[in-house]
């Protein structure tokens, strides 16, 4: 009862410490990266508002990548009853339940950036914890889009250039670049043995990322890698987008 007495008391002091002119729900909506890249609390948010329902997604840091609190609905909060949080939101506070803990996030808006506070009670008697965190938005450009090349792995050949370098071609069609026969020779092998038919960028003319679809086989089981292949393996659940130095990684 103390440690729920304690948290509407730092919720008041919270709402008490804010200016009374909040923001259009809707601009709420979005991903946002904690700004310490090293924080041991709250690591992501994301807030998806349909009209006047929110739902609410909390990412903490653990174990070098990312636990998922979940997906809850959140409560979005005006500066009267007269005031509808749709056009003022002062704040959206969220509940996540886990077996031993439960912990209730409030997220403000504070210039174009999100403060997030979370209150943690824990069931077996430690101490209820209290973090404070500033979060950006993870910028989505609407110009960069997937940019593909489609071709037909059967037709595929390897030519020679007159600058003596080679290109895997479709036809007329040129779909790789090589610096040698044999490079050129491996890049067909690949990419008929998993039936690639299309080359998608992102970012071209200078693209930072390059990847290949089977989009006839995109529902059947993945082959096996064949000898040759230099890859990199990585977790699916850990990616997510930090800003390093200056640049996004």
């Amino acid at each position: 009862m103390k440690s729920i007495k304690l948290f509407f008391t730092l919720v008041a002091m919270s709402f008490s410490t804010m200016i009374f002119a909040g923001t259009p729900l809707s601009s709420y909506t979005g991903e946002w990266t904690n700004m310490d890249s090293n924080t041991r609390n709250i690591s992501r948010v994301v807030v998806d508002v349909q009209g006047k329902r929110v739902k609410v997604q909390v990412f903490g840091a653990c174990g070098g990548g990312e636990c998922d609190w979940g997906t809850v609905n959140g409560e979005a909060y005006s500066s009267s009853v007269a005031e509808s949080p749709m056009v003022n939101t002062l704040a959206i506070m969220a509940a996540f339940k886990k077996s031993s803990i439960r912990k209730r996030v409030v997220i403000k808006k504070s210039g174009g950036k999100l403060v997030v506070e979370s209150f943690g009670t824990f069931k077996d008697g430690r101490n209820s914890t209290y973090t404070k965190d500033v979060f950006e938005r993870v910028e989505n450009n609407c110009n960069v889009k997937e940019d593909c090349i489609s071709f037909n792995p059967s037709n595929l050949k390897v030519i020679k250039n007159k600058k003596g370098t080679y290109t895997v071609a479709d036809g007329t069609h040129y779909v790789f670049s090589a610096p040698t026969a044999d490079e050129a020779k491996e890049i067909l092998r690949i990419v008929q043995h998993y039936g690639y038919d299309k080359s998608c960028y992102v970012g071209r003319p200078d693209p930072s990322f390059t990847y290949q679809l089977s989009t006839k086989r995109s529902n059947t089981k993945p082959r096996k890698k064949i000898q040759g292949e230099d890859c990199l393996s990585f977790n699916l659940e850990n990616i997510k987008v930090k800003k390093i130095n200056g640049r996004w990684k």
